[in-house]
């Protein structure tokens, strides 16, 4: 986006509103309406808002992004950053941006898909510990997911695959996640394993060794998707 960029953009799955309000703060012509299922976040992306003076360049509700209510044509542009997986349905998620997107208007997509390799059986509880610690229930192909966009209209469809730019961040925030789960770990050997233990074991699993094991062996990438309608 240029500085003097004008226009609706709809962040959907906005988390705590990180990205829309540190876009308000670089694309002060451009406003910004961020929407996630969870409640607690849109009072903390208010608050943050208002912290660093964009309340008046951003809004926030609590809406699925696969049903947003909005009119048809609102956005003059979609970003959607680590929250497309999360979409039980993609067909129907795409059908959602492509209604509310304007004629000619743009989306981005940052986020981690498979690709078209084949995960062994080898690696299946592998990949299903992934899941389960991200609350997920599958992951498209990045060519299945595009593939859908082109049937719902939208063009110029451009993959680029950034994995390189932010693994190696990732990798450096498991060697901290490994130093902080310790504690944990030791306690859980020393003490019966409740649920709450056993969760935390999971989600370090799902987030360390099921990960890194995936990645190292190319069955997941990091990829940037931008198209047009």
């Amino acid at each position: 986006m240029k500085n003097h960029a004008t226009g609706q953009i709809l962040d959907a799955g906005c988390g705590v509103g990180g990205t829309s309000i540190y876009l308000a703060k670089k694309y002060p012509q451009m406003f910004f309406t961020g929407i996630t299922i969870v409640p607690s976040h849109v009072e903390m992306a208010e608050k943050l808002a208002k912290k660093f003076n964009v309340t008046s360049k951003t809004q926030f509700f609590e809406r699925n992004y696969c049903h947003t209510s909005f009119p048809n044509q609102t956005f003059d542009g979609i970003i959607a950053i680590e929250s497309v997986i999360y979409a039980h349905n993609h067909e129907e998620l795409i059908s959602e941006f492509s209604r509310v997107l304007k004629s000619g208007g743009h989306i981005a997509i940052l986020d981690g898909f498979r690709t078209d390799k084949p995960i062994p059986t080898s690696l299946k509880k592998i990949y299903q510990i992934w899941l389960d610690g991200r609350a997920l229930i599958d992951v498209d192909s990045v060519n299945t997911f595009t593939l859908c966009m082109k049937k719902k209209g939208f063009q110029n469809i451009i993959v680029t695959d950034i994995s390189s730019h932010v693994f190696s961040s990732y990798f450096l925030g498991i060697f901290v996640d490994s130093a902080l789960f310790v504690p944990t770990l030791i306690k859980s050997l020393f003490h019966n394993r409740n649920h709450k233990s056993t969760k935390v074991i999971n989600g370090f699993l799902a987030v360390t060794v099921a990960t890194a094991l995936l990645v190292l062996n190319g069955y997941f990438k990091y990829y940037s998707v931008s198209a047009t309608k």
